[in-house]
């Protein structure tokens, strides 16, 4: 079966898997929760609001999905967003057979092999995949890309609309897509002057992005300035201390100190060995880390999520430092370096069970956050006057969606106060508040008490409802 089949058959059949050993649990991320109500808003011709307090950066494929699922999940229902959340598996699955692709393409099969299952029991991977998160399906793209180039070089277009894809969720693959049409323009080395199509495809993504600010905000450089203003506000790393200082530690986050250790190794013997096809992986992370760094100078944050590109790219190095000493043509030292394989291998199997806990507690978390949203979603409906009030920002995009009105509709206390009236979602413990209310950048964490003259309306397990209408 050709790749382009097998790769979207498997990753679909292993999604579903996923999907089943998971539970089915379905809980979407803020950030894809408003895309789809601002995708709601353009669908009844709406401006979607992009300038609500608390808001995240909108991203123009983002945008456009939201648009697509909002007829599903507009609304908020639990059918709606599990289809939105199968997404997110797919998407997490695609990259693990893509990363495959690619390393089989450019390493060998095992190391391909290995690279796929370290990326897919990465809990970090696993975590922001499930809940929908765009940085998978980015991922995926650039894996993608990678993969394309590597099954026959200088496909040109094809490998440019996957970056140009790209280029509409991160902006570090503009400059993936602007190396890339170098490379197309030199050729044994002369330089030749690229068709004007390719020169368009390589900047559509910036052009897109920055048409479609000034289309909906009146400002083409809305979401990079606002983007910095929100790095600024909720005190993110960024710059050279976030490259320097917390990048690698958040790629250690990523991979653990076994793969990391494996990666270290492997890099290193790639640089030795250079197997055909391991020079454009390389070319392709050297370029994603420099385009990174712009942007992280630029004042944009350095988070984990960020990173994922660079966690694949170890995953590899380290199924290479596994699995390479098998095509080592000098047998003392392949004999070195399968000992020495078998000591990383060794490592991991003893920091298992550590990994497999991690697991654990995010299949804990993901389905007591399910529970605490499908409890506030019945509660939420049955509310007998609005305003909807809550504690903080984290429920206003589900609030939004289940009310069927704006999300600047929604009270949240932190910022505004407790209303005259209205219905007020209160975290009926700590626990509960732990697991779906609080984050780590607000800037009150303690459980606000209930207003007085308000009465208790209402309670779940993870929360209590009080009212107070006019």
């Amino acid at each position: 079966m050709p790749a382009r089949r097998a790769v979207p058959l498997c990753s679909l059949m292993a999604a579903s898997a996923l999907w089943l050993l998971f539970g089915a649990v379905v809980v979407v991320n803020y950030d894809t929760l408003y895309a789809i109500l601002w995708g709601d808003q353009l669908l009844h011709g709406q401006a979607p609001e992009f300038t609500v307090a608390g808001a995240p950066t909108p991203h123009p494929l983002l945008t456009l999905l939201g648009v697509i699922a909002a007829p599903l999940a507009g609304g908020g229902s639990a059918g709606g967003l599990a289809f939105v959340a199968f997404v997110g598996y797919f998407a997490t699955v695609a990259c693990g057979v893509l990363l495959w692709v690619v390393g089989q393409r450019s390493l060998g099969v095992a190391a391909g092999a290995l690279a796929a299952v370290l990326l897919l029991t990465r809990e970090p991977v696993l975590s922001y995949g499930l809940r929908a998160y765009i940085d998978l399906p980015y991922l995926a793209l650039l894996l993608a890309a990678v993969g394309l180039e590597l099954s026959e070089r200088r496909r040109g277009a094809p490998v440019l609309v996957l970056l140009t894809l790209a280029g509409l969720l991160r902006p570090e693959a503009w400059l993936l897509s602007l190396a890339y049409l170098a490379w197309l323009s030199r050729e044994e080395g002369r330089w030749r002057r690229p068709s004007a199509s390719l020169v368009l495809l390589a900047v559509a993504a910036p052009l897109l992005w920055a048409v479609t600010d000034l289309l909906l905000t009146g400002d083409p450089f809305f979401s990079f300035s606002g983007t910095r203003a929100g790095a600024e506000r909720l005190e993110r790393p960024t710059g050279v201390s976030g490259l320097v200082e917390i990048a690698p530690r958040r790629i250690g986050e990523i991979l653990r100190v076994d793969v990391l250790a494996g990666a270290i190794a492997g890099a290193a013997l790639l640089l030795r060995r250079r197997p055909r096809g391991s020079e454009l992986v390389a070319a392709a992370t050297l370029v994603a880390a420099v385009a990174f760094a712009f942007v992280a100078l630029g004042g944009l944050p350095v988070i984990v999520r960020y990173l994922l590109p660079f966690g694949a790219a170890g995953c590899l190095a380290y199924g290479y430092a596994l699995s390479g000493w098998r095509s080592e043509p000098s047998i003392p030292i392949g004999r070195l370096w399968a000992a020495g394989a078998a000591l990383l291998l060794l490592g991991s199997s003893l920091l298992a069970p550590a990994q497999l806990d991690r697991l654990t507690r995010l299949h804990a978390s993901l389905s007591d956050q399910q529970g605490a949203i499908d409890e506030a979603r019945i509660l939420v409906k049955s509310a007998s006057c609005g305003p909807i009030a809550v504690p903080n920002r984290r429920p206003v995009p589900l609030v939004a969606m289940w009310t069927g009105k704006p999300a600047a509709s929604v009270v949240t206390t932190q910022d505004h106060g407790v209303p005259a009236y209205g219905t007020y979602l209160l975290p009926s413990s700590h626990k509960a508040a732990k697991a779906f209310i609080l984050d780590s950048r607000d800037r009150d964490r303690a459980i606000p008490p209930p207003p007085k003259g308000w009465e208790l309306v209402g309670r779940s397990a993870h929360w209590h409802v009080y009212s107070r209408c006019p």
